[in-house]
């Protein structure tokens, strides 16, 4: 899986190697790489952390045909790299960070599909889990852009699922509302949101869309 060392990540791994998966993530920081490790290794979990760039085509192509060639098959991907959006009017919101989204929260996603997919079909099995977002699914004040990669995320899911339901490959997505991982506890304290609308985002007329 791709950013596996903190938030929604570490627990998807943990939950994975607690259920007998050898879990490989990936990371961009050395420190959180060592610092998940040592947490493996404590719950007697086998993993290995690769510093990858999920922007970065090759390195994701080359990480694949690493487990590949070390294990023999990839059962399972799942594509969790993202950033988050700057929460302002859109107006107010800079093209450059945008482009930082769509390459991190769309085009890593691609990559990760695009060559986990080539693998799974030599074997004709696998399951890919792209992490969209309630942002994927509904319009977001103060998220157009995020909210835009993510239903990306949720079209490309959708387009491949049906292209490979009869190939053995299952594909979904996970749209997660608001998690308080740290990422989200540094944008309360900074001010950037607050809980009141992290709530009313994820509540909104007596519904829940998480």
């Amino acid at each position: 899986m791709t950013s596996g060392t903190s938030g929604i990540g570490r627990a998807t791994a943990f939950k994975f190697g607690k259920n007998s998966y050898i879990v490989i993530t990936t990371t961009r920081d050395e420190s959180k790489k060592q610092a998940f490790l040592y947490e493996c290794k404590i719950q007697g979990i086998e993993a290995e952390v690769y510093l990858v760039d999920a922007t970065k085509e090759e390195e994701v192509k080359n990480l694949i045909k690493t487990i590949v060639d070390t294990y023999g098959k990839l059962d399972v991907l799942v594509n969790n790299s993202a950033i988050a959006g700057e929460a302002k009017y859109f107006a107010q919101t800079s093209p450059n960070n945008m482009r930082n989204m769509v390459e991190t929260n769309i085009m890593g996603v691609y990559y990760g599909m695009r060559y986990a997919l080539l693998e799974m079909l030599k074997v004709g099995s696998g399951s890919i889990v792209n992490l969209a977002s309630i942002a994927g699914l509904n319009g977001i004040p103060f998220a157009g852009e995020y909210g835009a990669t993510k239903h990306a995320v949720v079209g490309m899911t959708k387009g491949a699922a049906i292209e490979y339901a009869t190939s053995g490959i299952r594909i979904n997505a996970v749209a997660p509302g608001a998690i308080l991982t740290d990422i989200l506890k540094e944008a309360i304290e900074s001010g950037a949101v607050t809980k009141e609308t992290l709530e009313e985002k994820t509540f909104r007329h007596g519904r829940r869309y998480c």
